[in-house]
Formats: C-alpha cells, sequence, structure tokens
C-alpha cells in the first residue's frame, strides 16, 4: 500500500517528464534524418549527435524503468525484453561492422546508434502504441479515423508515401547529390510503397545507396503494411492495442477475430523475414561469384529478395533480370520468393499447420480458401507459360532451345501476375502476348498476400457465381460448402469497381498532356498495357513510363495506390461506414441477358 501511494505521487511528475523525454527523442529522430540526407559540416554532425545520445540516455532510462518491480502498476503492463532485444541486434551489427564484415552493407557503429535513436522514436510515437505523443486531433476525429478501418489503413500507406517522398527529395538519396524532383520523388515512393515496380529514374544509376535503403524499407512496409509491422513491435515491447486500434489492425491482416491478431501477426512478422532472409543468402550464393564487379552482393541479395517476396519487380539492374533469362538456380529461386509472397500469408500459415500436424500423425485438411489460391495459382501459371511459348516460340524466343524457352516462359508467367521482373524485352512482345499478361496482371496474387489485382478467390467465386447462375441456383456452393452472399457480392463488388477504374484511368492517359510530345510507345497498347500494370501493382512496361509528363505520373500513382489498397476498400472510404439495411422492399422482376 504504502509502495502504491508512493507510485501516486511519483505520477504527475512522471506524466509531465514523458513529453518533454518523448519531444526530446522525436528531435533525435529529425536529427538523423537530417544527418542522413543532407551534407552538412562536421560541427553540425557533433550537435545532432549530442541530441541522439541524450535521446539514447532517456530511451534507456525508460526501458530501465520499465522493468517488472521497479515500475508502478499505475504505469501499466509491458516488458523490456523487445526493446532490449533490439538495441543487442543493433549493437550486434556495429561489432559486424568494426571487424570489417562487408561495410557497405552492415552500418557502422554510429550508424547503429541513428538506427536505435530511429527505432525508440518510432515507439515513442507512433499513434498505434497506445503510449507516448498522442496525435494532437479531436476526440471526434480519432473516433472517426478508428471507427473506419478502411480508411485507417488507406491513410497509412498514404503516409509512408509522403514519408518516401521526402526522403527521395534529400540531395544524398541520388548519386548526384541534386535529390529527386518532387514528381520523380512522389512516383518512386508511391510505386515501392505499393509494391509495383514501374520507375522514371534507373534505380541502380540515379539513386545513391542511401536512397537504395529508402525504397527497400518502403517496399518492406508496403508489402506488409505500416499497420501490420507496427502492431507486431507494439506487441513485442508488452504494449497493449487499444480497441479501436485492434479493429484497425485486423483489418489489416484480415484477421477473423481479436483473438487471432497477436498469433497472426508474429506469423507474418517472423515467416516474411525468414523466407527473405533465406532467399537472400541462396541469391547471395549465386551471383556473387559471376558478378564481382556488383559494389554490394549481400545489399544487392537482400534488396533483390525482399523486392522479390513483396512482389515489388524493383532491381539494382538497369535492365531488370534479362542478364540471367538463362539462370536456373537465380530464376527459381526469383519465381518462388514471388509465389510465396504472392499466395498470401493465410496460405502459408495453413500449409505449415498441414505439415507440423501430419508429422504428428494428426489429422489435418487445406482450407477452402488455400485449395481456392493453391490450384488457381498453378492454372494460371500454366496458362500464362502456354500462351507465352504459343506466341513467343517463333518471336522473342525463337534462337533458344526448348529448355531455355520453357524457363523463360515459366518465370514470365509467375513475375507477370505481380511482380514485375522481367528476363525478355516487354516491348518486343507480340500484341496477342500482351493481351494475354494485361489479364494476368488484372487478376493479380491472392488476398492477404503482398499482390495487387482483383485477386485469385475473386476470379474463382466470379466463376462459381456465373455456374450457379446458368444452372439456376439462388446460392454457390462449393466442395460442400456454401459461398455467403455478401462474398460473392463483394467479388462482383471488386471487379465492376476495378474495371470502371481502369477504364477512367486509360481515357485520361490517352489525353496528349498525360505524355510528353515525340515520346516513343504512346501506341494505344502500350498505354493499356501501362494502367493494367499499375493497377495490377506488377511494374512492367513496355518503356512509356519514363516519358510520361506530370500528370501521367500522378495518374498512375493514384492508380498504382488503387491497386495496391484495394478497389472496393477505396469505395468504402468514401461511402462511409458500411452498414445493413434493416428495411426490406417488395421484390420485383428485371428483364437480364
Amino acid at each position: 500500500m504504502f509502495r502504491n501511494q508512493k507510485a501516486t505521487k511519483e505520477r504527475p511528475w512522471i506524466h509531465r517528464l514523458r513529453p518533454v523525454g518523448s519531444l526530446i527523442i522525436f528531435a533525435a529522430a529529425v536529427s538523423v534524418v537530417v544527418e542522413f540526407g543532407f551534407y552538412v559540416n562536421r560541427t553540425t554532425v557533433l550537435c545532432l549527435t549530442g541530441i541522439q545520445i541524450l535521446s539514447l540516455l532517456i530511451a534507456a532510462g525508460k526501458t530501465v524503468c520499465s522493468i517488472p518491480g521497479l515500475r508502478s502498476r499505475a504505469e501499466g503492463p509491458g516488458h523490456p525484453l523487445g526493446r532490449l532485444v533490439v538495441l543487442l541486434f543493433f549493437l550486434a551489427l556495429g561489432v559486424c561492422s568494426i571487424f570489417g564484415v562487408e561495410a557497405n552493407f552492415l552500418p557502422s557503429v554510429i550508424d547503429t546508434l541513428k538506427f536505435c535513436v530511429l527505432y525508440f522514436a518510432v515507439m515513442e510515437l507512433f499513434p498505434v502504441t497506445g503510449g507516448g505523443v498522442r496525435l494532437p486531433l479531436p476526440p471526434r476525429v480519432l473516433s472517426f479515423l478508428y471507427g473506419r478501418p478502411a480508411f485507417a489503413i488507406a491513410l497509412s500507406f498514404v503516409g509512408v508515401i509522403l514519408a518516401g517522398t521526402v526522403l527521395l527529395m534529400f540531395p544524398r538519396a541520388t548519386a548526384d547529390g541534386q535529390g529527386t524532383p518532387f514528381v520523380d520523388a512522389l512516383f518512386t515512393a508511391t510505386s515501392a510503397t505499393c509494391v509495383t515496380g514501374l520507375i522514371v529514374r534507373d534505380t541502380p544509376e540515379y539513386f545513391s545507396r542511401f536512397g537504395h535503403w529508402v525504397i527497400l524499407v518502403l517496399i518492406q512496409i508496403g508489402g506488409l503494411g505500416i499497420m501490420t509491422i507496427t502492431a507486431f513491435f507494439v506487441t513485442a515491447v508488452g504494449r497493449r492495442i487499444r480497441m479501436s486500434q485492434m479493429q484497425v489492425v485486423q483489418e489489416a491482416i484480415d484477421a477473423k477475430s481479436f483473438a487471432e491478431v497477436r498469433s497472426a501477426l508474429k506469423a507474418i512478422i517472423v515467416s516474411t523475414f525468414a523466407i527473405e532472409a533465406v532467399g537472400a543468402i541462396l541469391l547471395f550464393t549465386q551471383w556473387s561469384p559471376e558478378r564481382p564487379f556488383i559494389e554490394s552482393p549481400l545489399f544487392c541479395s537482400l534488396f533483390h529478395s525482399v523486392s522479390a517476396f513483396c512482389n515489388a519487380g524493383f532491381s539494382l539492374f538497369s535492365n531488370s533480370l534479362m542478364d540471367y533469362w538463362l539462370n536456373l538456380p537465380i530464376n527459381l529461386i526469383i519465381t518462388t520468393l514471388i509465389i510465396l509472397g504472392g499466395v498470401g500469408f493465410t496460405v502459408l500459415s495453413n500449409l505449415s499447420h498441414l505439415f507440423s500436424t501430419r508429422t504428428r500423425k494428426k489429422p489435418a485438411r487445406l482450407s477452402l480458401h488455400s485449395r481456392f489460391v493453391l490450384v488457381t495459382t498453378l492454372i494460371l501459371i500454366v496458362i500464362g507459360m502456354a500462351m507465352v511459348l504459343m506466341f513467343e516460340t517463333t518471336h522473342v524466343l525463337r534462337d533458344l532451345p526448348w529448355r531455355d524457352k520453357v524457363l523463360s516462359a515459366y518465370f514470365q508467367s509467375v513475375t507477370t501476375r505481380t511482380a514485375g521482373f522481367n528476363t525478355v524485352d516487354i516491348s518486343a512482345l507480340s500484341p496477342a502476348t500482351r493481351f494475354g499478361f494485361m489479364a494476368l496482371m488484372f487478376i493479380g496474387g491472392s488476398p492477404g498476400s503482398t499482390a495487387g489485382g482483383i485477386k485469385t478467390t475473386t476470379l474463382v467465386l466470379l466463376v462459381l457465381t456465373m455456374v450457379a447462375a446458368a444452372r439456376g441456383k439462388d446460392r454457390v456452393t462449393c466442395a460442400g460448402f456454401t459461398i455467403p452472399t455478401e462474398t460473392t457480392w463483394r467479388a462482383v463488388g471488386i471487379t465492376v469497381v476495378a474495371v470502371f477504374a481502369l477504364g477512367i484511368f486509360i481515357i485520361l492517359l490517352l489525353l496528349p498532356i498525360s505524355v510528353t510530345p515525340g515520346a516513343p510507345h504512346t501506341s494505344f497498347s502500350d498505354i493499356m498495357f501501362e494502367a493494367f500494370s499499375a493497377f495490377g501493382t506488377v511494374g512492367l512496361s513496355t518503356g512509356l513510363t519514363p516519358h510520361l509528363s506530370a500528370l501521367g505520373k500522378l495518374l498512375i500513382s493514384l492508380l498504382m495506390f488503387l491497386g495496391r489498397v484495394g478497389p472496393l476498400t477505396l469505395a468504402i472510404v468514401f461511402s462511409g461506414r458500411p452498414s445493413r439495411d434493416l428495411v426490406r422492399y417488395p421484390e420485383t422482376h428485371v428483364m437480364v441477358g
């Protein structure tokens, strides 16, 4: 009792000092960004470093005070283990850099401390943590934000895009030290966050290593979602997520209930980092000896592994992977990463559970959703391969033996649906192949994944709905299950909104002011291909992207954002909170067909 009274007396001082410490941590984070993004003199660096060291001391003090037995119960639950683990991880990177483990990839000791500052700043200030400095917004605005998960998710992507735009405009983000123009920076940040891969500037030549890191982080955040990443670290350090914020996170990761959010977050983050790490190691073993002129093979491997798993399509080679179109290991590694990222975390979790239960000799089965995704993915890959072999055997692939033709067709079939890497010249493909690619890009990947498009399950539900209508049934059934009517309506709504959105944007892109005068690749098929690639967050291009005007770049940016967030999600955002009709009207007959 005496201890609680003492904690109560100290509580006003804690509340007074907490905002000051948070502001110092925030100022230190800003100083890190300024130091990384601008060329500053030594005196300024020393001043900024002093602020950063002070913020680390404050963060360390908060971590120590959060140890059980030293903190009061009034301060709420929590555990410093997560923070200490992250701190030790960054310090380990610093120790590795001291002993010369590829200095171009690992940060120095000073840079490691700066990363620690950024980490503590995010944990202290991000509004979803439920602690630190809260958003200076009225309660009604916060209620509106968290009461509409679709709006909160869309707004989080906008925030990440704007932050990435600012970072890419910094002088040190480009190789020439001039910074990226606003429209180009916005386009690149949107393309990276929406995991598309369309570029208006040559990624390996135009951007510096700092710019490459910015793009890599944007790809990772865009692939997983800022809500998913932040909520995971919040739960990792023992903080609780409020009920209103939990609803946003549940919508972002498509969890069935609040009880599944924590386990789903852990599975998503751990599986993502594990798969990307294995992919980076495998890629490093392949092209490190082959291309010794690569400045940093380890960073290059990590970049392409993250880009492939997140289905982004960004590459540190100016011609994407065309130099490796006959390299079997690299083709298989990249396509495997793309498929794993494209099937969705729900399917990966289901497969993992299936494997673990079978090893224990327990009955297990794939869910209907997983069966839809896996079968449709396999069918689309086969169709894409057959299409490329049919139309390009005597065209682009005419000089290759059948083994290499099949390999090229397989790679392009996998990557066309959402990833955006290419091993053949897209502009040289026949019109029939381009049309087929547009259909694959429109379908995209699967729900709960890093892919875009209307999704594979939407295609399955459309087919099942048409079959049910042709048979005169009033409900959709499959494999002994009945698909809820609202689910089929959602599939139809997604497709209709996507078609209308694509039609509007294609018409706008056909305006002369959307493309620079005299630019090549401006035919109707080229513009359609560009629009489908942007909506499907694919990133393939016939060469039109660099020749877009400022208006054309903004239109493509909006289309990429629409494809990543989802057309129906934006429709819900602008239409308001979804609700059920409580009044039923009399039925009438309308002729259709």
